[in-house]
């Protein structure tokens, strides 16, 4: 019964994180980590941000499944969209922050 009611009571308060998906991954430039990075992802119509630890971790909980743009901010400049797909388990994205043939920064997916 005691098992019956904590999780009766953790899926009223906690709705959100019982019911969302985890994008996780690295972000590196230059082949050295991209710490204290923001990012931005849009999924559904809303929008979840996060940020890069300082060894490039990020981890960004989205609460629907499907497409979701995912995009940085470097230096002022947003950098992206990149396409990825939350599902039920857990995806891992790790990206690169590259430079185009023009001198734009992109992102590139490992």
């Amino acid at each position: 019964m005691k098992i019956l009611a904590s999780s009766l009571f953790c899926f009223i308060l906690l709705p959100e994180s019982l019911h969302a998906s985890q994008i996780f991954g690295t972000i590196r430039q230059g082949g050295n980590p991209l710490p204290n990075t923001t990012i931005q992802m849009s999924c559904g119509g809303g929008r979840h941000d996060g940020s890069s630890d300082q060894y490039g971790s990020y981890s960004v909980y989205i609460p629907e499944k499907g497409k979701c743009s995912f995009s940085l901010i470097v230096n002022t400049n947003t950098v992206g969209p990149v396409d990825v797909f939350s599902y039920d388990d857990p995806v891992r994205a790790d990206f690169d922050v590259i430079q185009d043939s023009n001198g734009r920064l992109v992102l590139r997916r490992r």
